[in-house]
């Protein structure tokens, strides 16, 4: 699908998801060096795979940016055996999307964060960092300090 300049500066999958809900809309935040992708309504395979497509050709996307991916507003449609190929579609992408960076996951539901911790699980085979959230603020403030302490120099 083509991509829909938001008046807000997002990125979005589709071209009203303000109206119907449904999609995601992807901000960067310069300064952090982050990107935020907030997801609405049901989200199925086909939706994650074509944010994570979508975010890489960006023109502010940096390989091993760090990420917030926010399902607060969503409800996730796949098992947990479908994190296996988010898994293997995400590490074939490596070379473009990169293969250490934070990746912050936000839920809202019990059922979202069994999801997430399987997928944890599966990327714990991986150098990128993952960790759990229930609010974007703290998942970014995460991101953010881990940032510092990866630049600390030790003597």
């Amino acid at each position: 699908m083509p991509l829909y300049k938001g008046m807000s500066g997002n990125i979005m999958l589709n071209k009203q998801p303000a109206a119907t809900k449904q999609g995601f809309t992807v901000d960067f935040d310069a300064k952090h060096g982050i990107m935020v992708t907030q997801f609405y309504g049901e989200i199925y395979l086909k939706d994650i795979i074509d944010s994570l497509s979508t975010v890489i050709r960006h023109r502010e996307f940096v390989v091993n940016m760090s990420a917030c991916y926010d399902f607060t507003h969503a409800t996730i449609d796949i098992d947990i055996s479908t994190t296996e190929i988010v898994f293997h579609f995400l590490t074939g992408l490596a070379d473009k999307r990169g293969t250490q960076y934070q990746m912050a996951l936000v839920y809202a539901d019990e059922m979202t964060k069994a999801i997430f911790d399987f997928y944890r699980l599966t990327l714990s085979r991986t150098d990128v960092d993952v960790e759990l959230f229930k609010n974007r603020a703290t998942a970014i403030d995460w991101i953010v300090e881990s940032a510092k302490e990866a630049s600390v120099i030790y003597i």
